[in-house]
C-alpha cells in the first residue's frame, strides 16, 4: 500500500547493454509489484529519437553514442574496458610484446547489430593498412559467441567491467590495451524537454 504505480519505458542502446540494467530492474520489480516495466532495444538512432519524443523515460547505453545527441542530458555510470577474447590455449597467448596487427589479422566475432566496439576496431584496420573488416562469424548471441572463441581461433572484441574481465580470464586469453580502442561508460539519457517521471527517478 503507499508504494508508486505506472509504467516505466527504458531504451537500451545497444542491445548488449541489457545485462547492465538486469539487476537493476529486477530489483525494481521486486520492491515496486505494481509497477510494469517495458525494455525496448535497438540502436541508438532509433531509440533515441523516441526518447525526444516522449515514448521513453529514459536510454541506457554507450556514452560516445548518446553524447552525439546533443539535445540529450547523459550521467556517465560506470567505465568499461575494452578486450579482444581468445581461446585460453591460442597461439597468440605466449606470444611476447604481442602487437595490434598480430589479434586484427585474426578472424573476428561481431555483433549483427552496429555496437560501438564495431566501428571503433573498424577504424584500427585501416590504421594498420589492412584490407576492411570482414567478420568471420556474425551473432548477437553472446553465449555463441564465446563457444566460438572456445572452439576456433578467432577473436571476440568486448567492453566490460574490469570485474567481469577477471572473471573472464580464468576461462579466456584476455588482451587488453594492445588493440588501441576509445574508453566507454555505460551511460543513462534523459530527454531535458519533459520532467522526468517518479519511477524514472526511482530506477536512476
Amino acid at each position: 500500500r503507499g508504494l508508486p504505480t505506472g509504467r516505466l519505458k527504458i531504451g537500451i542502446a545497444p542491445s548488449g547493454y541489457v545485462g547492465y540494467a538486469r539487476e537493476a530492474l529486477r530489483d525494481l520489480a521486486s520492491q515496486y509489484p505494481g509497477v510494469s516495466i517495458e525494455v525496448t532495444t535497438g540502436s541508438a538512432q532509433t531509440i533515441c529519437p523516441r526518447l525526444l519524443h516522449g515514448e521513453l523515460h529514459m536510454v541506457i547505453g554507450t556514452s560516445s553514442y548518446l553524447e552525439k545527441w546533443r539535445e540529450l542530458n547523459v550521467r556517465k555510470l560506470i567505465q568499461l574496458e575494452t578486450a579482444m577474447l581468445m581461446r585460453k590455449d591460442h597461439p597468440l597467448s605466449g606470444v611476447k610484446n604481442l602487437q595490434e596487427v598480430d589479434i586484427l589479422k585474426l578472424p573476428i566475432i561481431l555483433p549483427a547489430s552496429v555496437e560501438p566496439v564495431y566501428s571503433d576496431i573498424a577504424t584500427r584496420y585501416a590504421e594498420n593498412n589492412l584490407p576492411p573488416i570482414q567478420p568471420r562469424y556474425i551473432t548477437d548471441d553472446g553465449e555463441l559467441a564465446l563457444r566460438l572463441v572456445q572452439e576456433t581461433d578467432s577473436f571476440n572484441p568486448t567492453s566490460n567491467t574490469s570485474a567481469n574481465l577477471v572473471n573472464l580470464s580464468k576461462s579466456f586469453f584476455v588482451a587488453k590495451d594492445i588493440v588501441k580502442l576509445p574508453v566507454h561508460y555505460v551511460s543513462l539519457a534523459f530527454s531535458p524537454l519533459r520532467p522526468k517521471t517518479a519511477l524514472a527517478e526511482i530506477f536512476e
